[in-house]
């Protein structure tokens, strides 16, 4: 991947507390380390400063998005950094260089995430206005870029080229994959975005809002071409057909509406689609998904995903749920797994069906579950 933007605000706070770890051994030429702002000074045994790292000097992938240090230790020759956008980094005192251990988002939730169905990149974006992309294999951050805001929705094109993110201002930023470089930033919704998907043949980007509407755009220019109304409540999950010709949708008020592509318009007879394929199911209201809910209040399942003959649902509880698909029998059997500190606000599944990753809100986790017979 190849050089990632960032935003021109200096991140480095007005005011960082000063952090101390003391390491004076026999063997260790080195005494305690002085953090303040961006800088960990290294001072020797005669108290003269022996090496100075500036992580905003630092290079690509080691430099953390937000420099702020808030955390450091020291052991030998290597230092421990934590940031304040949740980077731990290694640093080398003889040598100078960084390594970067660990990444993360930093600021309010977690909630969007997708899997690029053509490679091994999962891409997230979160409440700080942090739009990632991650190498699944290598467990690994490989670029990054500041959106300008709140951001909750996110997802890929199917030929995996580009990355569409849903704003909280109603805005719809189009990324490319490679460089995470600008497309397209065009004002789609009065309110904020929490769903998206690109249609099968990826000519048409379905964007669900908070203002209780979806929108359909043309991805040549992405203009509107089409606004579906009906919902009664805010845009929660849509799911494509297979021939790109319906959409299904949920909203906050637990509706369950089809759509027509072509024209936009409202679906009224839905035994008229029983036959119909679907690329996704992310809907967490249907026919094949209604006794995920025993027991549950509304608000408790978040997400859903259907992985060939299975589904994954997660929700305010931090378990992740996993069901045999279709869920249609009264106290259908699941399985529970855990890892999640908070609630898991959403679900994408990739590597045919491989993988499944899920995020969670307040603790900000990007989780990878493996998908075995």
């Amino acid at each position: 991947m190849g050089k990632t933007k960032r935003g021109a605000k200096d991140e480095r706070s007005e005011a960082t507390s000063v952090y101390y770890y003391s390491t004076l051994t026999n063997n260790n030429p080195y005494a305690p380390c002085f953090a303040y702002r961006s800088l960990i000074i290294v001072w020797s045994e005669s108290l003269t400063a022996a090496k100075t790292f500036d992580l905003m000097s630092l290079e690509d992938p080691a430099k953390p998005i937000v420099a702020d240090v808030r955390s450091v230790s020291s052991m030998g020759n290597k230092i421990l950094v934590g940031t304040k956008s949740s980077d731990i980094l290694e640093l080398d005192i003889p040598t100078g260089e960084a390594r970067g251990l660990l990444n993360g988002h930093y600021g309010g939730e977690l909630w969007g995430v997708d899997y690029n169905p053509t490679g091994v990149n999962v891409a997230t974006v979160g409440d700080e206005g942090i739009l990632c992309v991650w190498d699944t294999k290598k467990h690994q951050r490989i670029g990054w870029t500041n959106v300008g805001g709140k951001a909750r929705g996110v997802c890929y094109m199917a030929d995996g080229s580009v990355i569409a993110v849903g704003m909280y201002t109603g805005n719809v930023v189009v990324y490319g994959e490679t460089g995470l470089e600008k497309k397209a930033d065009v004002k789609v919704a009065k309110e904020w975005i929490q769903c998206m998907k690109y249609s099968p043949d990826g000519s048409t980007l379905a964007v669900g809002s908070h203002d209780n509407n979806i929108y359909l755009l043309e991805t040549r220019t992405y203009t509107r071409r089409s606004v579906l109304k009906g919902h009664s409540s805010f845009i929660t999950h849509l799911d494509w057909s297979s021939d790109n010709k319906f959409l299904q949708s949920n909203c906050g008020a637990y509706e369950l509406l089809y759509w027509n592509n072509r024209n936009g318009a409202q679906i009224k007879s839905p035994s008229s689609l029983k036959d119909v394929g679907w690329d996704t199911w992310t809907c967490v209201l249907g026919w094949p998904v209604q006794s995920i809910w025993q027991g549950a209040a509304g608000n408790d399942i978040n997400c859903c995903v259907k992985i060939a003959g299975n589904l994954i649902t997660g929700g305010d509880d931090g378990g992740v749920k996993l069901w045999r698909h279709p869920v249609v029998k009264n106290k259908a059997k699941k399985k529970v797994y855990k890892g999640h500190t908070s609630h898991v606000t959403n679900c994408c599944q990739g590597e045919e069906g491989k993988k499944v990753w899920t995020t969670g809100g307040g603790d900000r986790a990007i989780m990878q579950f493996n998908m075995v017979d």
